[in-house]
């Protein structure tokens, strides 16, 4: 995947879609592993793409399937690095966490608001390209389990024409050196993450996140230094006035981390929502598109302003240097498997460092049991099929 574009395995359709040309395939090997795909040209995986490794500055790597409710753990094995020395007068670096799949591949995991990341060298953690403290440092040799806990997604209102929860899927397949597959054009990222993230950079202070839906972000700009505007300038434009809401997925979503099998305590709660940001009215009809079609028109019809079906937060790797790292899905291949209550073990080493940063008013206490994330794959598969039935019963 490149220049904002998706490519997905594709392949004859079965007698069960008799109006499809093309369905999803399944791509080796079977099972969770660091995505063909979806990671930067710059790095490398070995045949069985559990192992990763990069060169040239931060590389990003996410894997092959995503989480969208429930409560799943990962564990990633940091290994030695492996090569000839590195050029990086830095050294070795990574940063591992949960990310969107608008987070961008060159660029460290936490450098925006689409991830949630964790450092080597400090045990910070990091969003919105500003660290926090947080846990213990790691290197190679060590394990990071990864956690996260996602409510129930919510169901599109039949209804709402414009409802951001609606599954749609706008892809076309193409041949390429042989192979089939569906290619569709990535999400934009909207001017509203873009300014959250100057929020950040001007050093506003982010409440876990304080976000444009804030009340008090509706009198944003409003109150501005600088000095007086010139007279007849008109009254002062509020900057905040045209943007949408961003919506988290509620004090339900957690993310927190373990080193070693230690608890490092919850990182994140207020997860942003993964889902494409609610559109504010519906476009014209969509013109039919013909051989005098401009390509800027061709691009806009091609525009998805929905869920495809494969949404959602993802283990997310960058690797700095020679680093390298494995991912483990298999709870009977994990070195440190999570503990069976796993959110009330991490709420207990926040109060032994006497922090408290679960939101205990709007968040209630779950018995979702957690699990490994090797049991997403198969479910994962069953849905992009499931969504493939939905196409056939549209055409």
């Amino acid at each position: 995947n490149r220049n904002g574009w998706r490519y997905v395995a594709a392949g004859p359709a079965s007698e069960s879609l008799p109006q499809s040309v093309y369905k999803t395939l399944e791509t080796e090997p079977h099972g969770i592993h660091w995505s063909w795909a979806d990671r930067s040209a710059f790095t490398h995986l070995s045949q069985d793409a559990c192992t990763a490794s990069a060169s040239n500055g931060f590389r990003c790597l996410r894997a092959n399937v995503p989480v969208r409710e429930g409560s799943w753990y990962v564990e990633v094995q940091i290994l030695e690095p492996d090569g000839p020395p590195s050029n990086a007068k830095d050294g070795n670096h990574i940063r591992l966490g949960w990310g969107r799949r608008e987070a961008p591949l060159n660029a460290p995991v936490g450098s925006n608001g689409y991830s949630y990341g964790l450092r080597d060298t400090t045990g910070e953690k990091v969003y919105l390209a500003r660290t926090y403290r947080y846990g213990t440092p790691f290197q190679p040799g060590d394990v990071v389990g990864m956690w996260i806990s996602l409510p129930p997604s919510r169901q599109a209102d039949p209804n709402d024409p414009l409802d951001s929860a609606r599954i749609e899927r706008k892809r076309i397949p193409i041949r390429y050196k042989g192979r089939l597959y569906f290619e569709q054009l990535e999400l934009a990222v909207p001017k509203e993450m873009d300014r959250l993230m100057d929020r950040s950079r001007r050093g506003e202070k982010l409440q876990a996140p304080r976000l444009l839906s804030d009340p008090k972000a509706k009198e944003e700009g409003v109150k501005r230094k600088g000095g007086v505007p010139p007279p007849g300038s008109g009254p002062v434009k509020d900057p905040s006035a045209n943007l949408r809401q961003l919506p988290t997925l509620g004090a339900e979503s957690l993310i927190g981390f373990f080193v070693n099998g230690e608890p490092q305590g919850v990182a994140f709660q207020n997860l942003l929502d993964y889902r494409p940001l609610r559109r504010q009215r519906a476009d014209e009809e969509e013109k039919a598109i013909t051989t005098s079609s401009t390509a800027a028109s061709i691009l806009k019809s091609r525009e998805n302003h929905f869920d495809d079906g494969a949404l959602g937060y993802f283990p997310i790797i960058s690797l700095y240097g020679n680093a390298r790292a494995r991912i483990v899905s298999k709870r009977d291949e994990m070195r440190f498997p999570p503990p069976e209550n796993v959110r009330q073990v991490l709420e207990e080493a926040d109060k032994r460092k006497d922090r408290f940063f679960i939101d205990q008013a709007n968040a209630t206490q779950d018995n979702v049991p957690c699990r490994a994330l090797e049991e997403r794959y198969e479910e994962f598969l069953q849905e992009m099929w499931q969504h493939d039935l939905a196409d056939e019963a549209k055409a």
